[in-house]
Order: C-alpha cells, then structure tokens, then sequence
C-alpha cells in the first residue's frame, strides 16, 4: 500500500506494532498531544471506554436518516477507480447558484448532512452536494488511501460549473484542504470542522493501533474495518500535508471546540502555522465537543451564509 504525498510504502506490521518497547506501549493514553486528556486520566482501560463511547455518539449521529435526500434532493453514482461513489444533490432552485460539498469524517456518510440539505434558507443559496466517501455507505470499491480520498473529491469538483464551496469535518478536514491546494482553480472557500490536520498521534489512532496489535481490528464489520485502516494509514499523508497547506489561498475557516477529545484543539495552532498564503478565520467554541456540525448546525449554517464572525477567544489556542 503506497500513500500518495507520503514517504514511501507502509507494511502493515510498521503502522501497528512497530516494536514491543515503543513509546506506545510507555505512552500515557490520557494525553492527547501536550495537552491532558480529561484531567490527566493516563489509564488505557479507562481511555478506552471513553475512546468506545465518544465512538457510539458518532454511530447515533451516522444512523439512517429517513428520506435522505428528501424531496428537493437526486441520488446519483459516479464511476472512480473499480467501483462508484454515491452522491446526493439538492435540486437546483435558482440560477447560478453556488455548488457547496459537505465532506464526512471517519467513519461516516452523507446522509450526516441531512439538516443542511432540509434547510430552505441553504437551499435557495447553494446547490448542496454530499457523498459516500470511498470504503463508506453505499459507495463501492473498498478501502481508499488519503491520496486517493482527494482524487475522489477531485472527480466531484470537475463536475461543476462553477468554483465549490468546500466543507470538512473532521477527517474530511484535511481531505478539503488537500483538494485546496492541488485543484484551487475549482475552489471558492473552505469551512473545516474540528479538522484532523495535525500528525502526532493521538487517542483515534492510538486505540486503532492498540486494536490492531491485538487482532481486533481485523474482526471489525464495514464501515469500521475501513475507517481502522484509514487512520492507521493516515499519518504519512499528513506528515506531507504541510507544503500543501502553504499553497492554499482560498479562504479558510476553522470551527474548533475547546473540549473536542477527539480531534484536540492544537490542530487550530497547527493550521494556522502552515496556512501561510491565506488568513485563517478561527472560530473557537471553548465549551464545545467533536460533534459541531450537529451540535452547533445554527452557527456553522451563519459560516456558510457568509454570517459568523471569528470569535474573540482564539489566543487560548495552544501552540
């Protein structure tokens, strides 16, 4: 398995168990980052229950949602490499309207963007698209590197007519900000959500490695064998993210909780060190989690309409 952008290839055994006396197995699983991890908890069995619950929060968020795409939508499929990937589109209601794509994380499906493609208020001011990543919910093929999750998006953004709207939530984050970078002639803006950009390892991909040393992860049903393998591949591709980072000059706003636990708030500081062609705009909601496009659906709705200001608490950021 190649990553593109990355090192060179990565084996199996060197993304999971490295060594038996790594820093992984010394580690404290409650930090994530430099930052302490609920109050500096550093037991792994309790790191893992929280890591398990924060997981069933997201499968209550990526449950079946009656009637996607509802009425005004279109299901489609696009041909990409040996299978097709699963787009939903609101029904144009005006000319000219602008394309925005609603990018999911891991693990994750269109049908996550529900809200956004019922409200009447969006839907006279875009044209809404969402899809199936590749490995995810009704597209096919199976497994898809980062390189090849951009190339996907790439696909979606030559079909349109007009320069995209770009939104990522968590690993869709550096997904959109990838696809910035190599293709800015088809991007309007870009509007990340808790996006996971920054490579240190952190409680995600610890807990998907711990599983994979133990043979769990093998054992694990679609969608979470794919989502397993996609973070475990991921950190070369982000390793190499930075010089892209720097070409992007869309503008780019960054929504970000404070108590996220599961994409930790350095990833703010982190993109602001790299976004070095554009001006960031930062959003950072001190009290909130992971799950901001469904917890704060108001707020990110202002983001889009070209509404919502940056807030004021942005130097707590930590570096």
């Amino acid at each position: 398995m190649t990553l593109r952008g990355g090192p060179g290839p990565v084996r199996p055994t060197d993304i999971l168990c490295p060594e038996r006396n790594s820093d992984f197995s010394n580690e404290k699983f409650g930090r994530l980052g430099n930052r302490p991890y609920l109050g500096g908890v550093s037991s792994l069995p309790v790191s893992f229950l929280v890591w398990i619950v924060l997981t069933l929060l997201l499968v209550s968020c990526a449950s079946e949602q009656a009637g996607f795409p509802g009425k005004t939508g279109v299901a489609s499929k696009t041909d990409f490499r040996q299978g097709a990937i699963q787009v939903f589109q609101t029904k144009p209601r005006g000319e000219n309207l602008r394309p925005l794509v609603f990018v999911h994380g891991s693990p994750g499906k269109a049908e996550h963007w529900k809200r956004y493609f019922d409200d009447d208020e969006l839907a006279k001011q875009f044209r809404m698209i969402a899809y199936d990543r590749p490995g995810y919910g009704k597209s096919t093929g199976g497994f898809v590197d980062f390189g090849g999750q951009v190339e996907a998006l790439e696909r979606l953004l030559g079909q349109q007519k007009a320069p995209v709207t770009l939104v990522g939530h968590s690993l869709g984050g550096p997904i959109v900000l990838a696809a910035a970078a190599r293709y800015p002639e088809k991007v309007h803006k870009v509007v990340v959500l808790a996006p996971s950009v920054d490579p240190t390892p952190g409680l995600v991909f610890k807990m998907n490695r711990f599983l994979g040393c133990i043979g769990l992860g093998r054992l694990m049903l679609p969608p979470w064998r794919v989502s397993h393998l996609e973070v475990l591949a991921l950190n070369p591709s982000l390793q190499s993210l930075p010089p892209e980072l720097g070409r992007i000059t869309s503008p780019v706003t960054i929504v970000q909780g404070g108590r996220d636990q599961l994409v930790p708030s350095t990833n703010v500081g982190y993109l602001k060190k790299y976004l070095t062609a554009t001006n960031p705009k930062v959003i950072f909601l001190e009290n909130e989690g992971h799950f901001i496009p469904w917890t704060k659906f108001e707020l990110v709705k202002r983001v889009l309409s070209g509404e919502a200001s940056p807030g004021g608490k942005v130097v707590k950021i930590e570096k």
